[in-house]
């Protein structure tokens, strides 16, 4: 059996500190009180680690038989007390430890027994180990309270059963009376009462002995039993006995207090408004020093909180998708679960996107209080991320939360706060693309499209159909792909099928057009030309992509028009009219969006054919000097040369004078006489006929003759004479003379 005693004074209420470890008495002062710690004294006949006495080191004020009060100093508060040990057999003494030669072992603050320790019936301690704690503490500036643990271990590989004693031998000896008890009354009944207010019966005005209020046990106490020797009225030995089983490596502990007081109004006071709850023992500083674990261990007292035995929060997906979500708790004591805690304020729910909201409380399985308890609450629709049911922007882990000071079980003890489960919402949707279903890169440029979607899951993407040459198409893996490329020679619109497949519902389809714009530019020669009077067109053409729009700043031609066909070309077509020869500079423009827009300066060259202004014919006469000028105009360009086909009369020539004029002229020779029709050509090939007339020759004979009587006729020719007479004209020579 090992002992180890722990003493804890409070000098600053309300963490106690280590007063260390001694042999003999102990001596200190709390809250005007002076106690006397019996740290190691082992004569068979005082008290074992316990206290020997507590007396006022000052008067105070205490009360008086008749209810009045007077400034006195008490003492003898008891002769022991708090004294724990082993009671086997029911009949402890105040003697709780016993070695039998005399010599105590001491290492440390290990008391170390030897085979000699015994109990005080002559009994071993089984192979238990004990270890004490002792505190003190200032509840008020003049009222002290002593709390004494005893902390039970079984070491051994089998349960141990044990009675245990906390043994108290009250300075009041033999006039002890009961003032009043937790039940209200002055009979004290260990199997029902927590604490008991006892004084010293006295004939006098007052007394010096210490009013004291002894706790031996707290709400909801789990001792397998507990009973006592004490007497009551006379008797001031107020020993208290649990039985108490410690399985193999467990430690068991049993905790008392004893507050010391000068008027038994207060002593009672305290107890029913301290120790009658465990949260108001706690929140008077009175279990500092403690750990959960080892308040957990006490037996006389319910330290235990509720725990969490179960939660049932389902998953939330397409199928369950409720309009509100509901969820149990189920909540188990080692007493029973206070149903009146249970309420709006207990499970916090938090999820993504900063969510954070209480559940509602809904019901309880089974009314009134007890263990375990299933607690049904909700979040109601509004309540819900989206205000009106899940949705897969709500998707993610959520995680119910107990909030502290909420849920208590019948003794006041409060489950601890923190995490207590987590459901998963994975809402679905079917896949859409949302980017838009075109657009546009220029040829020889870097461009990028990216394609979104919607859809839970993440939607996968694939496209469909023939891209541009140096254009790609990448699924990022995110709900997004990557259209990007330098498109080069592959000028128009490509069209090909993007797809959206998240393997939930239908996958999005979408017809997608990528034009591919290349600058405009003009491929159609940046000359043409047209005769004056002579229909005649040109075709203007381009490439680039979109088509482009053709226009013509600049004067044109009488006769001739400029017309974009809207299909990439335009129409230079029209007759020039006369006197419209010449060269026409304008310039023909080609957009199409795209800059920069193409422009051809451009000429137009009208030929007009020179006009001979001279007139189409002349007469020469044989024999006679002619001449006669040939001019031209209204030409373009001017002529520079006159030529002259066909035959000429002799003598007569045609000359080139080489400044747009001819010369015909000469001495046409003696029988020339006629037309000769010539052709006078200009640079530009018009023609002229020149006409040379000629007198009428008598061809016949100049004689004939005639028989009288008889008929007769002679025809009279001519030759070489121009023009000839007219067919239709009367015609006759002329003649003098008779006739006969």
């Amino acid at each position: 059996m090992k002992l180890r005693i722990e003493t804890l004074e409070d000098r600053t209420n309300p963490a106690p500190v280590n007063i260390g470890f001694g042999t003999g008495v102990y001596t200190f002062d709390v809250a005007g009180y002076q106690f006397h710690q019996n740290n190691a004294n082992f004569s068979t006949t005082s008290s074992a680690f316990g206290f020997s006495s507590a007396s006022m080191t000052a008067a105070q004020q205490v009360t008086t038989k008749n209810g009045g009060l007077v400034a006195s100093k008490l003492n003898d508060a008891f002769d022991g007390a708090l004294s724990f040990g082993l009671a086997p057999g029911g009949n402890p003494s105040e003697t709780t430890y016993h070695d039998a030669d005399g010599i105590v072992d001491i290492t440390g603050n290990i008391l170390t027994g030897d085979p000699n320790a015994i109990g005080t019936d002559g009994k071993s301690f089984n192979g238990l180990e004990l270890a004490q704690q002792n505190a003190v503490f200032a509840l008020t500036p003049t009222v002290p309270v002593i709390r004494s643990t005893l902390f039970i271990t079984n070491p051994t590989n089998a349960p141990i059963t044990q009675e245990l004693g906390d043994f108290n031998n009250l300075g009041s000896d033999a006039n002890t009376t009961i003032y009043t008890t937790s039940s209200g009354d002055t009979t004290f009944d260990a199997a029902t009462d927590r604490w008991v207010v006892t004084f010293q019966n006295y004939s006098g005005t007052t007394s010096t002995d210490v009013r004291d209020l002894e706790v031996m046990q707290g709400p909801g106490s789990v001792a397998s039993s507990a009973s006592t020797t004490w007497t009551g009225n006379g008797n001031d030995r107020t020993n208290w006995l649990y039985t108490v089983t410690v399985n193999p490596g467990e430690t068991k502990a049993i905790m008392e207090f004893d507050t010391l007081t000068g008027s038994l109004p207060l002593a009672a006071g305290f107890g029913q408004q301290v120790f009658d709850s465990n949260a108001t023992v706690q929140s008077n500083g009175l279990l500092a020093g403690l750990s959960s674990q080892q308040l957990s261990e006490v037996v006389n007292w319910d330290f235990s909180p509720p725990t969490v035995q179960s939660v049932s929060a389902p998953a939330v997906t397409n199928a369950s998708n409720p309009s509100a979500f509901d969820f149990t708790v189920t909540y188990s004591d080692n007493t029973a679960i206070d149903t009146s805690t249970l309420d709006g304020n207990d499970v916090l729910v938090t999820g993504p996107n900063g969510y954070s909201q209480l559940a509602s409380f809904v019901s309880v399985d089974t009314p009134g209080n007890g263990t375990p308890r299933t607690a049904t609450y909700e979040l109601a629709a509004a309540q819900l991320p989206g205000g009106n049911g899940w949705d897969p922007t709500d998707n993610g882990n959520y995680t119910l939360t107990l909030q502290a000071n909420q849920v208590a079980d019948n003794n006041n003890n409060y489950a601890a706060a923190g995490s207590i489960g987590t459901f998963n919402v994975d809402i679905k949707q079917a896949p859409a693309i949302t980017s838009a279903d075109t657009t546009t890169f220029s040829a020889g440029t870097a461009g990028t499209f990216t394609v979104t979607t919607t859809g839970v899951p993440t939607a996968s993407l694939m496209e469909t159909g023939a891209l541009p040459s140096g254009v790609t198409f990448a699924d990022n893996g995110d709900g997004t792909a990557t259209l990007a490329g330098t498109a080069v020679g592959t000028e128009g619109p490509y069209t090909f099928t993007l797809t959206a497949d998240n393997g939930f519902g239908t996958p999005a389809t979408q017809t997608f057009t990528l034009n591919v714009d290349q600058n405009p530019a003009i491929t159609s020669a940046a000359t043409d030309t047209l005769t004056v009077g002579t229909a005649g067109t040109f075709s203007v053409t381009t490439t680039g992509f979109p088509i482009s729009a053709l226009t013509e700043t600049g004067a044109l031609p009488s006769g001739v028009t400029f017309v974009d066909n809207g299909n990439g070309t335009a129409t230079l077509a029209g007759t020039p009219i006369a006197g419209t020869g010449g060269t026409y500079d304008f310039t023909i423009t080609a957009a199409n969006g795209n800059r920069p827009d193409a422009t051809q300066p451009f000429t137009l060259t009208v030929g007009e054919p020179p006009t001979i202004t001279s007139a189409a014919a002349t007469t020469f006469t044989t024999g006679t000097n002619g001449t006669f000028s040939i001019t031209t105009g209204h030409d373009f360009p001017t002529a520079t040369t006159l030529t002259e086909t066909g035959a000429l009369p002799s003598n007569v020539t045609f000359v080139d004078n080489g400044d747009g004029t001819a010369t015909l002229a000469g001495t046409p020779a003696a029988g020339t006489g006629g037309t000769f029709a010539l052709t006078v050509t200009a640079a530009n090939g018009v023609t002229h006929t020149v006409t040379v007339d000629e007198p009428p020759t008598i061809t016949s004979a100049d004689a004939t003759t005639l028989a009288v009587g008889t008929a007769g006729t002679f025809t009279v020719a001519t030759a070489h004479d121009f023009p000839a007479p007219p067919p239709s004209r009367d015609w006759r020579p002329a003649y003098r003379g008779h006739l006969p």
